[in-house]
């Protein structure tokens, strides 16, 4: 093999080793929980875990809408329920529905809310 061929030959293996080194490099170090999210579909319980869910029904549930104000991430280590203060004034506000009125009116006051 002549000098040139050699050179080529090395520097392929440089760029390649390289590269290899950066997407490692580049990967998220993630020990313990790999998978995050909310394992439940519906309601105001709002549970985190590695266990989502395939599929969730289109049937709305009374506290639905506050869940959009909720979400799983991995704080310290472990997957756990983000929600502030918006959620926890829309929880609130739709137990005291549940509690002060029938099952007709609840969706109507939780629309308020």
């Amino acid at each position: 093999m002549d000098n040139k061929t050699i050179f080529v030959i090395l520097s392929l293996l440089l760029v390649t080793g390289t590269v290899a080194l950066l997407a490692y490099l580049a990967k998220p170090i993630i020990t313990g929980v790999k998978t995050c999210g909310v394992e439940n579909c519906h309601g105001l319980e709002v549970s985190c875990g590695s266990n989502l869910p395939l599929v969730c029904t289109e049937t709305y549930e009374v506290g639905d809408r506050c869940r959009q104000y909720a979400s799983c991430q991995i704080v310290s280590g472990k997957c756990s329920l983000v929600a502030g203060k918006e959620f926890n004034d829309c929880k609130t506000c739709v137990e005291t529905c549940k509690e002060d009125k029938d099952s007709r009116d609840i969706y109507r006051c939780e629309n308020r809310c």
